[in-house]
C-alpha cells in the first residue's frame, strides 16, 4: 500500500459528506430520480435542478471546458495555444460552438472566485428577457418524441425531413383537439436549435451506432501520476465469470456484475456495487454512495474480517469510459454539484 492514512477527505467546500450521501439516496430512491428530475439539493444554495434543463446543459458544457483544461499537464498560456486546445475540446464533446479564449478564462475566474464552487458556473437565464416564443408544455414533449423516434435513428433523416415530420404530427393533434388546445407550429430556427442542443454523444450513437461512437470518442493520453489520496479514482464494471446458483432451489440466478471506483494513487478499492444487472447509471450512482461512506460498518456486521477498510470520502476526479449508463445527465448532475471533475477514457 503506497499510504496507510486513511482515504478520506477532511473538508468540501460543496456538501459534507452525509449531505452528497443522502443526496445520492435520494436520487436513488425517488421515483423520479433516474428520469432526470430528481432533486439533488445542496445545502446550501439553490439546487442545480430547479434551474432551467437549458442552464443546467449551459453548466454541464462550461464544466467540460475547465475540467479538459485543469487536466493538461502544461497549461496554456498564450491565447493561440488556448484556442487551438478549445477547439480540439469542442471536437472532442461535439461542440459546435466553442466558447473564445476570453470566454474560457472568465468561466475559470469566476469558479475560482467561488471558491471552486460548480453551481457558479450555472447561467442566470432566468434574469435574462425574452428572445421569442419558446416551447413549452405538450408542444414541447411532442417535439421531442419526434426528434426521438425520427432523427436519433439509423436512417438519420435531416433536420429539415424531421421538421416535416413534426408538421405532420401537430397537423393531426390539432384535427382531434379542440380550440384552446391547439398547438402552434414552432419556426424551423427554433426546432432546428433544439435538435442541435442534443447532447452529441448520444446523436453519434443514435444515428451511426455504438462502433461509431466509440471511436469518434476515444482519444489517447498517459495516465498522470497523483500526488494524492482521492485525488483521481477510476470506474469501471465487470462480470463475473461465474453464475450463482439458489442452493435450495438449485436455480440458475444469473450472473453478477460488480461495478468497482479505484483510488489511483494507493490502488485501493474505494466502494463497489454488486448485482445481477448489467452495467446501469444506478449501479454507477450507489457505487459512488458506498464510496463516499464511511465502512465502519464492515467489521461491525463481519466481525471475522480482521482488518480496516478506511477508505472513504470525495474524489477530486472521476474517469469513466464511454459506456452510454457514464453519459448520463443524472450522473454528470450529480458529480457536477458534488464537486467532482468527470473526464473520459478510451474503452
Amino acid at each position: 500500500m503506497a499510504n496507510s492514512q486513511p482515504l478520506q477527505a477532511t473538508s468540501s467546500q460543496y456538501l459534507d459528506p452525509e449531505d452528497m450521501i443522502m443526496s445520492l439516496q435520494i436520487i436513488l430512491e425517488s421515483p423520479e430520480g433516474l428520469s432526470g428530475q430528481g432533486p439533488l439539493a445542496s445545502a446550501q444554495q439553490r439546487p442545480f435542478d430547479s434551474h432551467s434543463p437549458l442552464a443546467q446543459t449551459a453548466a454541464l458544457r462550461r464544466q467540460a471546458y475547465i475540467d479538459a483544461f485543469n487536466a493538461q499537464c502544461s497549461p496554456c498560456y498564450t491565447k493561440y495555444k488556448l484556442e487551438a486546445f478549445i477547439q480540439d475540446i469542442a471536437l472532442r464533446i461535439g461542440d459546435n460552438k466553442p466558447p473564445s479564449s476570453s470566454t474560457l478564462y472568465r468561466w475559470h475566474t469566476r469558479l475560482q472566485n467561488s471558491g471552486g464552487n460548480p453551481l457558479a458556473l450555472v447561467p442566470s437565464f432566468d434574469r435574462c428577457g425574452g428572445k421569442g416564443p419558446r416551447m413549452e408544455g405538450e408542444l414541447l414533449l411532442l417535439t421531442e418524441a419526434v426528434i426521438q423516434t425520427t432523427y436519433l435513428t439509423l436512417k438519420r433523416p435531416s433536420i429539415r425531413v424531421t421538421y416535416e415530420k413534426l408538421l405532420i404530427q401537430i397537423a393531426a393533434h390539432n384535427d382531434q383537439a379542440p380550440a384552446d388546445k391547439q398547438l402552434k407550429v414552432p419556426c424551423y430556427d427554433t426546432f432546428r436549435r433544439l435538435v442541435r442542443n442534443q447532447p452529441q454523444y448520444e446523436v453519434d450513437l443514435a444515428r451511426y451506432g455504438r462502433e461509431y461512437a466509440r471511436k469518434k470518442y476515444r482519444h489517447s493520453s498517459i495516465t498522470p501520476a497523483t500526488m494524492y489520496l482521492l485525488e483521481r479514482v477510476e470506474i469501471d464494471h465487470t462480470p463475473f465469470n461465474i453464475f450463482v446458483i439458489d442452493e435450495e432451489s438449485m436455480l440458475v440466478l444469473g450472473r453478477p456484475y460488480i461495478t468497482v471506483i479505484i483510488d489511483c494513487h494507493t490502488r485501493m478499492i474505494l466502494g463497489f456495487y454488486l448485482s445481477f444487472s448489467p452495467p446501469s447509471i444506478e449501479a454507477v450512482l450507489r457505487c459512488l454512495q458506498h464510496a463516499i461512506g464511511s465502512k465502519d460498518y464492515v467489521k461491525e456486521r463481519y466481525p471475522d474480517i480482521q482488518h480496516d477498510w478506511p477508505c472513504h470520502g470525495i474524489p477530486t476526479t472521476a474517469v469513466v469510459d464511454n459506456g452510454l449508463e457514464f453519459h448520463s445527465q443524472d450522473l454528470l448532475r450529480a458529480t457536477f454539484e458534488l464537486g467532482i471533475n468527470y473526464q473520459f477514457c478510451p474503452p
